[in-house]
């Protein structure tokens, strides 16, 4: 089983599993099909309890933020045990490791304004600023993302979601919600399927 790292004070011992219908396993086509977005339903929230002390948090996802599902030719244990390495290599911080759920990511980590050398934005929709600038690439961005992986008839399905919140740097005002532009899921994807390859 994967160790499940220590999180910040605030969060110690907790962790928000989404609202996503992630854990639920779809009958896909073929073991390579294109990216589908899933539908959730609003404001649901699945509670997973943890092993410390066994207090609970609770996110909700909205449901502009859908996961984006990716069939892979693997078992899902196999595609999950890649996904630590993959989400280190794309830099996408991890949080939580849920091995039961297979589930990992972060219900919410500030996030510098590049990812392993990609602007935010081009992953993240936050909006645009003053003189066109892009909110995402000069916003204090605080980064969602989850995924999961759940057995198919294929193998199995890689569901990721992403989303964001933002705020000006150093000055006050208010939160503006970040929307994902899709391309970080498929990232996530299609490493984790170069890394199936050469296993």
């Amino acid at each position: 089983m994967l160790p499940t790292p220590r999180l910040p004070t605030a969060r110690a011992a907790t962790f928000a599993a989404l609202a996503l219908p992630v854990l639920a396993a779809c009958a896909p086509k073929s073991a390579i099909t294109p990216a589908t977005t899933v539908s959730a339903p609003q404001q649901v929230v699945t509670r997973i309890g943890t092993e410390r002390n066994g207090s609970t948090e609770f996110l909700t996802f909205p449901t502009e933020a859908k996961p984006v599902a990716n069939v892979l030719p693997a078992d899902a244990d196999r595609v999950f045990a890649l996904l630590p390495a993959v989400f280190a290599e794309l830099g996408v911080p991890v949080a939580t490791i849920d091995a039961k759920q297979r589930m990992l990511g972060t219900a919410g980590t500030r996030v510098p304004r590049s990812l392993k050398g990609q602007a935010l934005s081009r992953y993240l929709d936050c909006g645009t600023g003053a003189m066109g600038r892009l909110n995402a690439d000069y916003y204090e961005v605080t980064l969602v993302a989850v995924t999961t992986v759940v057995p198919s008839p294929a193998g199995s399905e890689l569901r990721t979601a992403i989303r964001g919140s933002a705020r000006p740097a150093g000055v006050s005002g208010d939160a503006v919600n970040c929307t994902s532009r899709l391309r970080l899921e498929e990232r996530i994807a299609e490493a984790t399927r170069a890394r199936l390859g050469a296993a």
